[in-house]
């Protein structure tokens, strides 16, 4: 299936064709029949929409090596095991993201620009009319944070997660309706997490949940072999306070 922009505005599912893809216009029809018959059937089923989100990436090869590249940059020049890059590194990587899903065609919405102050409590993106929380880790191993809880208050963690491992070179979409709540998630004093016994589950049993990024080419590994890490303090410092 060659998707193009997929936008869910809730009741239909228009996919509205770039000029380079006119020839495609039987593609898009036949989507637009797919979902108009089974919409009654999926409208609360993350796992679906996500499963169509896979098979559309891997349709924009480029687009998501260049996504890939971006990625591994980030987490090189903000290495977040340094706590002040942390917030940066995370971010950054969901726009990289967000930008690739909309060169794609994906109608995406950034639930932070919906604040002045502040961030979405737990979700990032909408996407397919579902909410989406991004996380971001460099290697397969310990637990993702989904919450980080101000309050003793009871948390609703039925959350559907894109996660990235980037030295995977994956993307795990995590519907809810596969996490046995009582197995994969863990709560403490300062937040919720799911155990990352949860991605080993995944691997195993729901590899049609995972998305393979292509391999870099040469020319991009070299160019990530000349960075340097980033001292963001002192740069800040240089860039916008120092005055001698």
């Amino acid at each position: 299936m060659n998707t193009m922009d997929i936008i869910d505005q809730g009741e239909s599912l228009q996919c509205v064709s770039h000029p380079q893809y006119v020839t495609q216009i039987t593609q898009i029809t036949q989507i637009q029949y797919w979902w108009r018959k089974r919409r009654d059937q999926i409208r609360n089923r993350a796992g679906i929409k996500f499963k169509l989100i896979i098979e559309t990436l891997y349709n924009y090869p480029e687009i998501m090596r260049t996504c890939l590249f971006e990625i591994t940059k980030i987490s090189i020049l903000y290495n977040p095991q340094k706590n002040e890059n942390k917030f940066i590194y995370g971010k950054l990587i969901e726009k990289s993201i967000i930008n690739a899903f909309l060169k794609i065609g994906f109608y995406v919405n950034d639930l932070d620009d919906k604040h002045t102050i502040g961030s979405e409590y737990k979700n990032d993106i909408q996407i397919l009319n579902t909410d989406v929380s991004i996380k971001a880790k460099l290697k397969k191993g310990g637990d993702v944070i989904l919450i980080n809880k101000k309050s003793t208050s009871k948390h609703n963690i039925n959350m559907q997660l894109l996660l990235c491992v980037i030295q995977e070179r994956k993307l795990y979409f995590i519907p809810s309706d596969i996490v046995n709540m009582d197995v994969y998630v863990k709560e403490d004093a300062g937040c919720i997490s799911y155990k990352s016994k949860l991605f080993t589950f995944i691997d195993k049993q729901h590899g049609d949940y995972i998305y393979h990024f292509p391999e870099l080419t040469e020319e991009r590994k070299h160019q990530l072999s000349l960075l340097k890490p980033i001292d963001i303090m002192t740069k800040l410092y240089h860039d916008t306070i120092q005055e001698i």
